[in-house]
């Protein structure tokens, strides 16, 4: 199970949530490289990647026009990454 009322995913198991903790300082640090990545990349693992990590950012209101960009990605992981993320902030 996991809590989504802080606008992103924190699961109920500790040692996954220890690392989703992380990506909160990782989206902090590198917000314009997740954004970059995400809407340039040409390799979908990494679009994937920065689909899930960019919704860490505290300020959610700066990263949902990416992830709506994002949700008509070409690759279906990558939408499913987006969507989700929104569907978690709209929590």
């Amino acid at each position: 199970q996991e809590d989504l009322s802080q606008g992103h995913s924190l699961m109920n198991y500790d040692p996954a949530k220890n690392i989703q903790l992380r990506f909160m300082d990782l989206a902090k640090r590198y917000l314009s490289v997740l954004k970059t990545i995400l809407l340039h990349s040409k390799y979908p693992k990494e679009r994937m990647i920065a689909a899930y990590v960019i919704a860490y950012y505290p300020k959610k209101e700066n990263v949902i026009p990416i992830l709506i960009e994002s949700s008509k990605d070409p690759n279906e992981q990558v939408r499913n990454n987006a969507i989700r993320s929104l569907s978690a902030m709209a929590n």
